[in-house]
């Protein structure tokens, strides 16, 4: 398992995604950038690149208030 802090910068996401190897990759995000905006650049990637093989159907929000 991968975790990933969602800043900013998606296409540090999408290059450790493309590089290292795991069954599952976990974002962490913030109300502002949530999984919506990060299935949107994937999508994108999609269409641009028939060659881009990640599947978003199981990108979701889950909010914490542990901070």
């Amino acid at each position: 398992m991968i975790f990933y802090s969602f800043g900013e910068q998606l296409m540090p996401i999408f290059l450790g995604m493309r590089q290292f190897s795991t069954q599952k990759h976990v974002f962490i995000t913030s109300s502002s950038k949530n999984a919506k905006a990060l299935k949107r650049f994937f999508e994108e990637r999609k269409e641009t690149n028939e060659y881009f093989q990640i599947n978003t159907d199981y990108l979701h929000s889950y909010r914490s208030e542990c901070f």
